[in-house]
């Protein structure tokens, strides 16, 4: 995934276990500023530019996991030089590749983008600590002062979901830790992370992650 400036960074990893995760992800910080002045010079580099535009409305790739963890591991063991090789080698891989999708649409005026990612950023915090309790668009949308339409248009433009959809992803992100780090019955872990029925939160979860509550716990579930 590729993030470009003043997109949110929320990362939801609530299906994690307790004890955390040794390696949670790989990240490059880096500006493009000074890709964009050595393009003038070297006209190789110009190659990278698209993916940078396009990285202003974040990208995610599909099927690359093993790849890019390759690349993540060279840039890590290597220096000088040959680390900035490799970095835009995996630069050049990424613009290539064809199986990705655009996370949100593109940005307008600077100011407004700033303070609309600090509003999503407390919103999504708000949903992190309450996707338990009955959340509805309305409700969500009054705490933060905003009328339902604007709220709806700010949610769906900024993280490129509707706030129901959203919300389900976190309730299920939070299903699957318990499904498989809590030997609590599904039906009591339906109701610990907010669906009011066994019916939804069975039909919601095999919507999300392509196999029941019970399928995800048989795979995923901790041995004891």
């Amino acid at each position: 995934m590729i993030t470009g400036p003043r997109l949110p960074h929320n990362w939801i990893s609530t299906n994690a276990p307790a004890g955390g995760v040794a390696l949670r992800d790989h990240c490059i910080v880096f500006d493009r500023g000074p890709l964009d002045r050595a393009s003038e010079s070297i006209s190789e580099l110009k190659d990278v530019l698209p993916l940078l535009d396009r990285s202003a409305r974040g990208i995610e790739f599909f099927d690359m996991s093993a790849l890019a963890g390759d690349y993540f591991g060279r840039i890590r063991a290597s220096q000088g030089i040959s680390r900035f090789s490799v970095f835009l080698e995996f630069l050049c891989v990424l613009g290539e590749w064809k199986d990705y999708r655009l996370l949100s649409n593109p940005w307008t005026d600077a100011a407004e983008d700033a303070s609309s990612m600090a509003q999503i950023d407390a919103i999504i915090g708000f949903m992190n600590d309450r996707y338990a309790e009955d959340l509805s668009m309305p409700r969500v949308a009054r705490h933060f002062g905003m009328s339902k339409s604007h709220f709806s248009r700010l949610f769906h433009r900024r993280t490129g979901n509707t706030f129901t959809d959203f919300l389900i992803q976190l309730r299920v992100s939070r299903a699957c830790q318990l499904l498989a780090h809590a030997r609590d019955p599904i039906a009591a872990i339906c109701q610990d992370v907010g669906f009011n029925n066994v019916a939804n939160f069975n039909r919601r979860f095999l919507a999300v992650k392509g196999m029941t509550p019970s399928a995800f716990r048989k795979a995923f579930a901790d041995p004891r």
